[in-house]
């Protein structure tokens, strides 16, 4: 993603780039990689690092973006930040695979997408997102009005189904369609279910 914005940043967008956030803290099993990011675009005047957002904090975090970029090589269940862009009129930018297209598809919730872990398909969805407004607008509006229709106690009990499933080893079907792909790379191990 960064060098997604970067090449971005560099061509059509050089007289008015694009300021790339980046939310969050480091995942337990990588400590320290969102430092070494921090450190390694320290230069780059584009590339903000927030850190962890507090939970009072989310919705001026998602409502001072345009949009909200996802950038998952690999899903282990249902996106709780994809509901809070959602939530507060952020417009999505995802990948086309896994849990993010079966969320769209059973809640309704809408995007603009790309080809996982690819560059080029990410940088034209961003350029499409920021140079389509209207369209950007209308995807938020609409994800708001289905967010307003989800309660905490329906988001609870999907997120029971999606530990249920992943407690039986019933995993998400491939998909064999252009417009929907569950991207998965051999070695990344997506599930492991510990009976400790």
């Amino acid at each position: 993603m960064i060098s997604a914005v970067q090449r971005l940043n560099a061509g059509n967008y050089a007289a008015n780039p694009i300021e790339l956030v980046i939310g969050g803290s480091d995942h337990p099993a990588t400590p320290g990689y969102m430092d070494g990011l921090k450190a390694e675009h320290a230069d780059d005047p584009n590339i903000k690092f927030h850190g962890y957002v507090a939970e009072d904090d989310v919705p001026v975090f998602f409502k001072q973006g345009r949009i909200a970029v996802f950038d998952y090589d690999s899903t282990t269940g249902s996106s709780g930040v994809l509901h809070q862009a959602a939530t507060f009129g952020t417009t999505p930018v995802y990948p086309l695979m896994g849990d993010f297209v079966d969320v769209t598809e059973r809640e309704g919730l809408k995007g603009f997408n790309y080809v996982p872990l690819d560059e080029c398909s990410l940088m034209g969805t961003i350029d499409k997102a920021l140079s389509m407004p209207e369209k950007a607008q209308q995807i938020a509006d609409s994800n708001l009005s289905v967010s307003k229709g989800l309660s905490m106690d329906v988001i609870a009990s999907m997120h029971m189904g999606l530990l249920e499933r992943v407690a039986h080893q019933r995993f998400f079907a491939l998909r064999n369609s252009t417009k929907r792909a569950l991207w998965l790379r051999p070695r990344v191990l997506i599930f492991q279910i510990n009976g400790s």
